[in-house]
């Protein structure tokens, strides 16, 4: 919802998994990868996801500002988490880009997991976003102020993977894996119909599973 509205920003910070690589000699070729992994992952059957594609744009203050078009494919069970695929002509290269995002707390998340709520709640979370932005610069200004700035949230958030249950986790496992193994098998048709070596692509992620 929020996203047709204000679009979609993908953050750094918010990046928990990531990967990208480049194909040889395969410009062109973006619509017909994206076709191939939503193709795997309905073929896979994987429950609570939701699939569409967004222009995407990244936060201010960067050097690269146009937008992109990404395949997203959300985890509707652990509503903070969502994939972002990106596929774009790099010289007569394709790169194929992929990130795992983790929605930190806050209004968006909040939307997404429970819009007619949040939206009658809205005046009273807009009020407590102001409060602990006031709250955070207190924090900073007076080191003494930090303890009691905790009761508001001020605190450091724990790792994201404390904070989920063991289910959770088998959840999210299962998810990252299915769709970076689905993306994985697109860009090994694609060096097939090349006859290009498809073990020269490096296809490896970085992040919390580091998957291969």
């Amino acid at each position: 919802m929020l996203h047709k509205l204000f679009g979609t920003t993908l953050r750094a910070e918010n990046v928990v998994e990531q990967m990208q690589t480049l194909v040889p000699g395969v410009p062109g070729r973006a619509e017909n990868v994206y076709r191939d992994i939503v193709a795997h992952i309905k073929h896979d059957a994987v429950p609570n996801i939701k699939i569409s594609t967004r222009q995407v744009k990244p936060e201010a203050g960067g050097l690269t500002n146009e937008k992109q078009q990404f395949l997203v494919i959300e985890n509707m069970k652990l509503k903070n988490f969502d994939t972002y695929i990106n596929v774009r002509d790099y010289g007569n290269q394709l790169l194929v880009s992929w990130y795992v995002i983790r929605e930190k707390p806050g209004l968006k998340l909040a939307f997404k997991r429970a819009p007619f709520r949040t939206l009658i709640l809205l005046p009273f979370i807009l009020i407590a976003n102001i409060l602990t932005f006031f709250i955070n610069i207190l924090s900073h200004l007076s080191p003494g102020f930090s303890k009691g700035a905790a009761l508001f949230g001020g605190a450091s958030p724990i790792g994201f993977i404390e904070g989920l249950n063991l289910f959770d986790q088998q959840e999210l496992n299962a998810y990252v894996t299915t769709v970076h193994e689905a993306t994985k098998l697109s860009v090994e048709h694609l060096t097939r119909g090349i006859n290009y070596d498809f073990s020269k692509i490096k296809m490896r992620s970085r992040g919390f599973l580091n998957l291969s």
